[in-house]
């Protein structure tokens, strides 16, 4: 049964429309009817419909519920802009003998392209190059104008024609190439463009809020010459910024197209009352989005609670007793979902849930912050306490800080410091050198827990050496998350191998859940990114953190990026049903946390 804005937006006929649909509001449902429609009503041939969402997963289940409508299937295509796209290159000629590059050999690329151009291939700063050639390409910025905020300019226009260059060797095109190849190719070839707008004469477009310049680009000139695309949104649930999405081209869409038909679905299904009271609150602090009416269908109130708790165990021990308490009033483990800002904040979450037995899903592979270079270089130099030192260890840490030290002077897998003093026996100075390390080491074996972590970044001027490197104070801030994390690691070790131990023991753990991960969701607790929640539901959801530096996240220093630090708190807030809750800590590491303005925005209707 259709609600009157749903059928407006079902019924609509040729040309231009723009749907805005919040959270809950039956998004996809009325995209399947509206497909019905067209086909039963409208005689338009199935074939000719194009719909495209932006994962693999919403276009599989977007089929699924038009052919659970239909009864039977029909030759509508569903896909995201990548698989579209890649589809229509594969019938040209000119792109038969390319390949498409996976993450393995995307980083290979980099890396070799980054040893040509001079720059660093650390994980992070591949991870880096990586977004930022992404970016270039869905933002369509030229070169030259291009700002780069990790590298110098320079360098990432060296790094980025070096790319393409050996991609084109290679013949080879990554996922972003799919997109500007095609673009080419519907400017440059009109019997390309003519062929594609006659294959697809009516658009359905989902999320359009998430896209980028390009992508919007390619829509418009398959759309031509009739125009009829159907685009369905929410401006309050952009949050990709970082990806190049635009949602300002959904305020721009009048202009493109004069006479635009906007709608609007106004009923929220799925929060009950005080969430989304709560939510509406919070999102109306935003000055840029579209003003809509939005009534909620549950009469119940629901649950809203606002939590402040000492610190992250408190924190974890309060989320484990609630989770308990859901399960024992009868919500399956599946029902419930925990929400965080990054992957750093669910450390003890798992581990938690583990010692409790509770079941858990993580949608995405958990980065190890156990890996990270600044643990591993403190870990090497806490190895190097004994006898026998290690080839691997001392490279990672000779010259950090710098002392001049050569490589060609461990001439061996494992060595001492008398062997190491020999190859410079004819230079005192760098055997005075060596000899004061020497020392330092041997102190450093003397002391336990945080303090031998302190003794490493005070004295042996590791953390003088982070300084120098860090490009700027955020990223030096975001090494020392890692030196505090060891400690806090370290706080019960009694000697500096049980440092080791603890740290290989906290490694493993995340190591091991990344190599279980299941894609099975079934019987478990989810635990999400906010940005890996987005589309999902759940009865009951946690949001973790909900303090000033992570939500709103302190990389946030302009209003357009609080606004979009605001729509994902409102996406989090948005997933639950029926009960929610927001959890702030009073401190971490024993610094003072505020918290998020967020929380004082939707205070009037938390009780």
């Amino acid at each position: 049964m259709l609600s009157p804005s749903q059928e407006e937006a079902v019924c609509h006929g040729s040309g231009p429309c723009l749907t805005l649909a919040g959270p809950g509001s039956g998004k996809t449902y009325v995209l399947t009817r509206r497909i019905q429609h067209l086909i039963t009503k409208g005689g338009v041939p199935p074939e000719q419909i194009l719909v495209i969402t932006f994962t693999k997963a919403a276009a599989l289940e977007m089929k699924e519920r038009f052919i659970g409508l239909m009864g039977q299937e029909y030759p509508v295509v569903f896909g995201t802009f990548h698989s579209v796209f890649y589809g229509m290159l594969r019938r040209e000629p000119g792109f038969r003998t390319y390949r498409l590059l996976d993450h393995k050999s995307k980083q290979a690329i980099l890396k070799e392209t980054a040893y040509v151009v001079k720059m660093s291939c650390a994980e992070d700063d591949l991870l880096h190059m990586e977004q930022e050639i992404s970016y270039i390409k869905n933002t369509m910025v030229a070169l030259a104008e291009y700002a780069s905020p990790y590298f110098p300019n320079e360098k990432i226009i060296k790094l980025y024609e070096h790319y393409e260059a050996r991609k084109e060797v290679y013949h080879l095109l990554d996922y972003d190439d799919l997109l500007v190849k095609t673009r080419e190719l519907l400017y440059k070839d009109p019997s390309f463009l003519s062929k594609w707008q006659k294959r697809f004469s009516y658009l359905l477009l989902d999320e359009v809020q998430d896209m980028n310049a390009l992508q919007f680009e390619i829509i418009r000139l398959l759309a031509l010459p009739d125009n009829n695309l159907f685009a369905v949104g929410d401006d309050d649930q952009s949050i990709y910024g970082f990806r190049g999405a635009r949602p300002d081209l959904m305020f721009s869409f009048e202009n493109y197209y004069p006479g635009v038909k906007i709608l609007q679905l106004r009923d929220n299904y799925r929060c009950k009352a005080r969430i989304l009271q709560a939510s509406l609150a919070l999102i109306s602090h935003n000055e840029i989005r579209f003003t809509k009416e939005i009534l909620g269908q549950k009469e119940e109130k629901g649950n809203l609670e606002v939590v402040s708790l000492a610190d992250k165990k408190a924190e974890t021990a309060y989320l484990v007793q609630i989770l308990k308490q859901q399960r024992t009033g009868g919500k399956n483990w599946e029902d419930m979902a925990v929400l965080y800002r990054n992957h750093a904040q669910i450390g003890s979450v798992i581990e938690a849930l583990q010692d409790e037995k509770i079941p858990f899903y993580v949608k995405d592979a958990v980065p190890n912050p156990y890996k990270h270079f600044v643990m591993l270089d403190l870990i090497a130099y806490l190895r190097l306490g004994s006898p026998l030192l290690h080839r691997p260890d001392l490279f990672r840490i000779m010259n950090r800080p710098d002392r001049f030290l050569q490589r060609a002077s461990v001439t061996r897998e494992w060595t001492t410091f008398e062997a190491w003093k020999h190859f410079y026996q004819d230079q005192p100075g760098m055997q005075r050198t060596i000899e004061k390390l020497e020392g330092d080491i041997n102190f450093l074996r003397s002391l336990s827990g945080p303090a031998a972590i302190t003794f490493i970044c005070k004295r042996l001027g590791y953390e003088a050496f982070l300084k120098k490197q860090a490009r700027d104070d955020a990223e030096y801030q975001k090494w020392q998350e890692s030196i505090g994390l060891l400690k806090e690691t370290a706080k019960n070790a009694k000697t500096t191998g049980q440092i080791i131990e603890q740290w290989e023991i906290e490694r493993d753990a995340i190591d091991r859940i990344n190599q279980e991960k299941s894609l099975d969701k079934e019987g478990k607790v989810g635990l999400y990114t906010l940005h890996g929640a987005k589309g999902l539901e759940f009865d009951t959801v946690f949001i973790l953190d909900c303090n000033e530096t992570i939500l709103p996240s302190k990389k946030a220093d302009s209003r357009e990026k609080i606004e979009e630090e605001r729509r994902l708190f409102y996406v989090g807030m948005t997933r639950a049903k029926e009960n929610l809750y927001l959890l702030a800590i009073r401190q971490e590491q024993g610094k003072k946390m505020h918290p998020s303005r967020f929380l004082k925005e939707i205070e009037k209707v938390q009780t």
